[in-house]
């Protein structure tokens, strides 16, 4: 066992020396939206159906032709600043509420539930068909139950770990299909190319921005004395040899002189430092790849497809100088991180969000050993491969930095805890539409806070209220579609009204 983790304590320098949480609203337009219709109808399999107003998932048939429907949409989160924290993150889906076209939601045969995934690979609007589809993971896909009405709207489907993942990766959007793909069922939306622009797919992202000032920064990047990391070799000659003391990071399956065998690896960061006066709000691991083709196991490979890996934790202890294959540790599903496919063979990922794997650590220490690096799919010829804490230079090996706050700092309302579960929303914002006037029921003896946005994530105004019925003071708003956040007991709700 090494000594203790080398820990620098460092104020980070990050230009942006706001420490409020800000909103992004993203609703975008037939000019500025990406989103697409993949249609599986035999007649329709080479045709593009990136034009449609209507955003449809269905399976089907057409004059006795059976076919499959897919929808895929992407936003643009260029207006993310680099530095940024995600607090939450929420689609909309408007219903398509028509007869004509393919039509409105459908549970004829059975429940229309779908699956929203991450897509991994790239496409364009104006030319991807079915037959060109982009490629997706089920990692981290997310639920949406079925309809209870035909033209029911899906107001705030939570696709905030996935949006981590797309940012912490390569951002080709989403891909929602049935998840039973059975005649007939269907989902219907509306595009970006819709005629209303109210009823555009929207993507709500809250986020905040670290602090130079009351954020503090641990990074961790330990050397050969005090770092801990250890390759599992799983080939049969190696299941009980220990590799506590190599040069490299591995995650493979690959055949040795004809044998095949799996490698994994561990590592370990010492976060004591992280005591019960910080709160963790963003965790960042950066992995540097190994650069020697000739050498060791060599460098990222994706010959038989992605090499695709996931960070698990680990949550039973081992030693570095004596762990094996053999004696593996245990590590769980949890909150697990995927680390995308590499695209080429000397590929750095500078920056892998491990927020919440590092929170799950602070918060349960007696059951958390680090990291269990692996690939998703432990197939031949796939290979991952890193500098380890053992590498000769000291910039490529294996840094965590842990952004954090003082709790007796953290007194702002809006500072939301991931782990919480969602408060129901008790506000209610009516009329809505309306012109002049805007009133809030609310329980009695509430304390809250109001803040009103433009669609473009501007903060407008802002009201501290106390009381069941109020009347909040609109007329000199231009008409057009606000964000409404109301903010109580550290939960954040959104209300959409529309000023005409």
């Amino acid at each position: 066992m090494k000594n203790t983790i080398l820990t620098f304590l460092v104020f980070c320098l990050i230009t942006n020396l706001s420490n409020s949480q800000e909103v992004l609203i993203l609703q975008p337009n037939a000019r500025m939206g990406q989103d697409a219709i993949l249609h599986g109808l035999d007649s329709q399999v080479d045709v593009n159906w990136g034009n449609t107003p209507q955003f449809n998932i269905n399976s089907w048939t057409y004059q006795g032709t059976p076919g499959t429907v897919r929808s895929i949409i992407h936003f643009d989160y260029s207006e993310i600043p680099e530095d940024a924290i995600i607090i939450s993150a929420y689609l909309s889906l408007y219903s398509w509420g028509a007869e004509n076209g393919f039509g409105p939601h459908s549970t004829l045969s059975g429940s229309n539930e779908c699956f929203l995934h991450q897509i991994t690979s790239d496409w364009d609007e104006q030319e991807v068909t079915w037959n060109t589809q982009p490629s997706y993971t089920e990692m981290g896909k997310v639920y949406i139950p079925a309809s209870i009405d035909p033209y029911q709207d899906y107001n705030r489907i939570e696709v905030t770990n996935i949006l981590k993942n797309q940012l912490n990766s390569n951002n080709f959007g989403f891909l929602i299909k049935l998840k039973e793909e059975s005649h007939y069922r269907m989902m219907s939306f509306c595009s970006s190319d819709h005629e209303n622009s109210r009823k555009h797919p929207q993507l709500i992202i809250q986020y905040k921005v670290v602090n130079p000032v009351t954020d503090t920064c641990l990074v961790f990047q330990p050397g050969p004395r005090e770092g801990k990391d250890a390759i599992l070799h799983g080939l049969s000659s190696e299941v009980n040899t220990n590799y506590g003391e190599n040069h490299q990071v591995a995650a493979n399956a690959w055949t040795y002189g004809g044998e095949p065998g799996i490698v994994r690896n561990l590592i370990e960061f010492d976060l004591q430092d992280i005591n019960s006066s910080l709160k963790v709000e963003k965790a960042i691991l950066s992995l540097y790849a190994w650069d020697n083709d000739q050498k060791e196991f060599g460098q990222h490979s994706t010959l038989s497809g992605s090499n695709q890996c996931i960070l698990h934790r680990v949550t039973t202890p081992w030693e570095e100088d004596k762990v094996t294959w053999s004696s593996h540790p245990e590590y769980t599903f949890e909150n697990q991180t995927i680390i995308p496919s590499s695209d080429f063979p000397i590929q750095n990922y500078p920056e892998i969000d491990v927020t919440l794997l590092v929170k799950d650590m602070i918060k349960n220490p007696n059951n958390s050993f680090g990291f269990l690096l692996k690939l998703n799919t432990e197939e031949y010829y796939r290979m991952m491969n890193f500098c380890s804490s053992d590498h000769s230079d000291p910039e490529l090996r294996p840094q965590l930095k842990v952004f954090c706050r003082f709790h007796e700092e953290v007194n702002d309302p809006e500072v939301n805890d991931i782990d919480k579960p969602e408060e129901a929303n008790i506000f209610n914002l009516y009329p809505n539409p309306t012109k002049n006037q805007l009133f809030i029921g609310a329980p009695e003896n509430l304390n809250y806070t109001i803040k009103a946005y433009q669609l473009n994530g501007v903060l407008i105004q802002e009201y501290s209220i106390s009381g069941s019925i109020t009347e909040l003071k609109i007329s000199n708003y231009s008409p057009g579609i606000y964000i409404f956040s109301f903010i109580t007991n550290d939960v954040i709700n959104y209300q959409k009204v529309i000023i005409e």
